[in-house]
């Protein structure tokens, strides 16, 4: 049978077509083509190369009555004549269940249609068309699977990094620099809205005329400025702190890196991320508060012992402030750099060895360890002679070491303390530890002074005052005339220098009267404690009883 064959558009061709060359098959509703000519192979071939597939079919019974080139029937192995489109296509025995045919209006717009068979997924349109006098739909189906499967891992690309961007401790946001130098958010995320304690429409609100207009009045300025120079010099990334209104009406600090991410023709985009430091900004003033109270409280020492106050910037080489009671002009023999300034005070160290474990202690390098090692406290004795004093004494050096708030530099607080008189006592009762004794002096023979530690005699209350007024009050009430003379010679203060000068210790016996009118005999050790002062140590013990003993075992 001979019938208006109609291309794909639903277009009559038979025109183009000799008599025999279309022939029309009731039986399957198809045409068939003997010869075709170029310009209908030319059409053909278009539509067999369009990307998507093309389907002709019967309105009233699903016959598929044409498809391009049959791209899915050569898999089938079989032809369509006589087929529905389901049978063809899909195998089936019945229509699909998400045929569109059914479900959507032949309106010639695009739906999406899913195979879960095949686990593909295409776009179809389809419209009423005329196919040789037989009412038809014309349907086009494109397969979109692959552009489907990009489209879902861009979706589960965003979706993680929308994940990541939420639980950042913090917020992002890309904004856009005009030429103008105008700032507009392009992006804001949820965390940026939880950083600010407000809903996100809230917070677009706030930014989306002006980035800057939730930043404290006080720092606009200074970060328009600094972004613009960022910009204008191509910086990829940089880093700003800077105070930021929250939904509650105050404001929080933030910590803000930003990174250049697109510039172009003087426009550029910018991705910031925001870190909340409003808890590290309050600890900071604290520990700048504290900083300030230490140094302070450090120059409120106004002891009598205490004889250099000052501190300085150990990572700088700076001294920043010398108090020095000595008198000595510190500063103005030493200088301001660190390192000089300590070699200097090195100087005034008279034994060798301890002045090179002081430099060990307190030059820059050792003290920069020391923190790095988590030692907070430099602590040293050493026995010092000062510029305009002509006695020595034993001073200890503390430098307490400190981080500097704000910019991480190390300060060291230097403290220095006469400690003669403690030192000394402490030599004393190291001499003490394996005597029995009923007295303990120490005596500043270069001053003319005594201090009794432990004991006393009888006759006598004072604990202190002037050595020789003492040795006169004992020749006076105590020291039997028999005595007398051995003893003054013994106690001679220049005598007793130039004898221990020869040997660090001596010792005699001498009778005296007690309280109660009874002779007793002493013995008296003098020791040197450290000539250099002219400190010695006397102690003295009663031996009347082991001389007595003694004396009878002679018997």
């Amino acid at each position: 049978m001979r019938g208006n064959v109609m291309d794909v558009k639903g277009n009559r061709i038979a025109d183009a077509l000799h008599e025999e060359d279309a022939v029309y098959d009731e039986k399957t509703g198809r045409a068939a083509f003997g010869y075709c000519s170029p310009e209908i192979q030319l059409l053909q071939d278009i539509a067999s190369e369009t990307v998507d597939d093309i389907y002709v079919i019967d309105k009233s019974n699903y016959n598929l009555l044409y498809a391009n080139d049959l791209k899915r029937t050569y898999e089938a192995e079989k032809a369509p004549s006589g087929c529905k489109c389901y049978e063809f296509l899909y195998g089936k025995t019945e229509p699909c269940k998400y045929c569109t045919l059914n479900s959507h209006d032949p309106d010639d717009r695009i739906h999406e249609m899913n195979f879960e068979e095949e686990g593909r997924f295409y776009t179809t349109r389809f419209r009423e068309t005329n196919w040789n006098g037989i009412p038809a739909y014309i349907k086009y189906v494109r397969d979109i699977t692959e552009e489907m499967e990009m489209k879902k891992e861009k979706e589960r690309l965003e979706q993680y990094f929308q994940t990541v961007l939420k639980y950042l401790p913090g917020g992002v946001a890309v904004v856009r620099h005009e030429l103008d130098g105008a700032l507009t958010p392009e992006y804001l995320s949820n965390g940026f809205a939880e950083m600010v304690d407000m809903p996100m429409e809230e917070a677009w609100n706030m930014y989306k005329e002006d980035a800057l207009s939730g930043v404290h009045p006080d720092d606009q300025g200074y970060v328009k400025e600094t972004l613009d120079q960022c910009i204008r010099e191509q910086k990829e990334r940089y880093e700003l702190q800077y105070r930021l209104r929250t939904g509650r009406g105050d404001y929080i600090w933030v910590n803000v890196k930003f990174s250049l991410i697109q510039s172009d023709g003087g426009n550029a985009r910018v991705y910031a991320d925001y870190h909340d430091i409003t808890v590290e900004k309050k600890m900071q003033e604290q520990l700048r508060q504290q900083y300030k109270e230490q140094i302070f409280q450090h120059y409120l020492m106004t002891g009598p012992d205490t004889l250099i106050l000052g501190h300085c910037n150990i990572t700088q080489d700076r001294i920043i402030e010398i108090v020095d009671h000595t008198d000595s002009e510190l500063l103005a023999n030493f200088g301001y750099v660190r390192e000089d300034f300590f070699k200097g005070i090195g100087t005034l160290i008279v034994d060798e060895k301890e002045r090179e474990q002081f430099y060990a202690k307190y030059l820059n390098e050792p003290s920069i360890q020391a923190f790095e090692n988590g030692i907070t406290e430099v602590v040293m004795p050493c026995y010092v002679q000062l510029p305009k004093n002509q006695e020595g004494r034993y001073v200890q050096f503390k430098v307490n070491l400190v981080e500097t708030p704000d910019t991480g530099d190390i300060t060291g607080i230097l403290t220095v303390t006469d400690i003669t008189e403690k030192t000394i006592r402490e030599k004393i009762l190291l001499q003490l530890s394996s005597i029995s004794y009923d007295l303990v002096a120490d005596v500043d023979l270069l001053n003319d002074h005594y201090q009794i530690v432990s004991g006393g005699d009888d006759n006598i209350n004072e604990e202190s005052g002037a050595y020789t007024k003492r040795l006169e009050r004992i020749f006076q009430s105590l020291v039997i005339d028999a005595d007398q003379e051995r003893t003054k010679s013994m106690l001679d203060g220049k005598l007793i220098m130039e004898r221990l000068k020869k040997q660090s210790t001596y010792s005699f016996t001498y009778s005296i009267r007690n309280a109660q009118g009874s002779i007793a005999t002493k013995n008296m050790i003098i020791s040197a404690i450290d000539l250099r002062l002219g400190r010695v140590c006397f102690v003295r013990s009663d031996v009347t009883e082991m001389l007595e003993a003694e004396l009878k075992a002679k018997k």
